[in-house]
């Protein structure tokens, strides 16, 4: 065992990470997912001795969650992982037994590797880190010439105290704080529901280069473009038939890392919330500048710092703070309940995901899904690789309205898009 892996012994947990501790539930499971299609077939054997190294490298992920009198904790793990064919629907709720009390899995199926990972234990950049470890791990036994290759865990210059820190306390802010947020509620997407657990998941795959050539003839982020692209569908497809006028508001989560010169594995994030409600004559032009300006707008350091203010204010309050876990939990439950009806759906966009030179040919693409919630029926994640873009819709409706109208919007400005789903039934509907 790496002595530095026994020097990890328990752990708080980091601002956000408190939240999705308490709240999380089969209808809302905070397990989000991100997969890797290699070019060959998967060796599990091979995957299996990956995931070990890995952990022994980032020691942050090999925990489990256990709870206190006031709050959860993380203490060490020193199961063994399992590595599964991938035999349910994705983004199930994380118990136990689904990883010997791992707060990720590692599912695979023919050329694919599925990493799952609760949201308490990372977020979407620190899991990436970690699936990036475990495909340099498995790469180097599949191919021993890739050997002399090394890949960069967390940052450059990074520890492993500083990957495994609560980035959110170094964040300062003069304004007062806000223990409670004042909640707007949103606009609901409809539909004929799936069964419970049920999930419909559409993959669109284009070029990474078409997607931001788009993007720039309109000087806005791929982010802003793919927001109102998503609205503007809500809107054609969902809104106008419906006499629920709440604004869409769409949350669009952010990395801080580059900002505030983190290197942690755990959570460091912001949402911006984009609100907007459509007039009977919206025009996708305006509707993207006006995007654009809010998350621009919610971007600024003052904002974001007052925000992240907010939160670990509300975590320090002697009122919260003391109060035992178990009412902490039905509280806050009903308060993520509420907040969610504050949001009509969740668009997050990984990023580029750069691999070192010489295992880049040897992965074809990578994907993200994010759960869907009680109240965001529809989400979406996105991420590129080697050129790979992929936009990922989650889905607990049966329609399909939405996502076609969005591909359909794409492919007029000559995207060339390939559609996969996890369930039967004819892609050419969506064009």
């Amino acid at each position: 065992m790496n002595e530095n892996f026994q020097t990890f012994y328990w752990s708080k947990l980091d601002n956000v990470a408190k939240l999705y501790a308490l709240v999380s539930s089969s209808k809302a499971t905070n397990v989000f997912r991100l997969s890797v299609k290699m070019k060959d077939m998967i060796q599990v054997d091979l995957l299996s001795e990956a995931v070990r190294e890995a952990l022994i490298e980032m020691p942050s992920f090999s925990v489990r969650l256990r709870n206190g009198f006031f709050w959860y904790y993380f203490d060490m793990n020193l199961q063994k992982p399992r590595i599964r064919k991938e035999y349910t629907y994705p983004c199930s709720k994380m118990t136990k037994f689904t990883n010997n009390n791992y707060l990720f899995s590692i599912t695979y199926y023919e050329k694919m590797i599925h990493l799952e990972v609760f949201h308490a234990l990372a977020d979407g950049a620190g899991a990436t880190q970690f699936l990036k470890v475990i495909i340099y791990h498995y790469l180097k036994r599949l191919y021993p010439e890739l050997a002399t290759e090394s890949i960069v865990i967390g940052g450059e210059h990074s520890s492993l105290p500083a990957m495994d820190e609560d980035s959110f306390l170094k964040v300062k802010s003069q304004a007062q704080s806000k223990v409670i947020p004042k909640i707007t509620m949103a606009y609901k997407i409809t539909g004929i529901k799936k069964r419970p657990q049920e999930l419909k998941v559409i993959h669109g795959i284009m070029s990474a280069k078409q997607v931001v050539r788009i993007a720039k003839q309109y000087e806005v982020t791929v982010s802003s473009f793919l927001c109102s692209i998503l609205i503007y569908a809500i809107y054609e497809q969902n809104y106008k038939f419906n006499q629920d006028f709440h604004p869409i508001i769409v949350t669009v989560p952010i990395d801080l890392r580059g900002r505030f010169g983190s290197h942690t594995l755990r959570n460091f994030f912001s949402n911006v919330n984009v609100t907007v409600t459509p007039g009977p004559n919206l025009s996708f032009d305006d509707l993207l500048k006006d995007v654009s300006n809010q998350l621009n707008e919610g971007k600024k350091p003052e904002v974001v710092n007052q925000k992240i203010n907010d939160n670990v204010s509300a975590q320090k309050n002697m009122m919260i703070r003391f109060v035992p876990l178990g009412i902490k939990n039905m509280v806050m439950r009903h308060i993520y309940h509420e907040a969610d009806k504050g949001v009509t759906t969740t668009l997050s966009n990984l990023g580029r995901v750069v691999l070192p030179e010489s295992l880049a040919p040897y992965v074809e693409e990578m994907r993200m899904m994010i759960p869907v919630t009680p109240h965001q029926p529809i989400r979406c994640g996105v991420i590129s690789c080697n050129d790979q873009f992929v936009l990922t819709f989650t889905s607990s409706l049966e329609e399909t309205d939405i996502q076609r109208y969005f591909f359909r919007f794409l492919k007029k400005y000559g995207i060339d898009i390939t559609i996969s789903c996890n369930e039967e039934f004819n892609h050419e509907i969506l064009f």
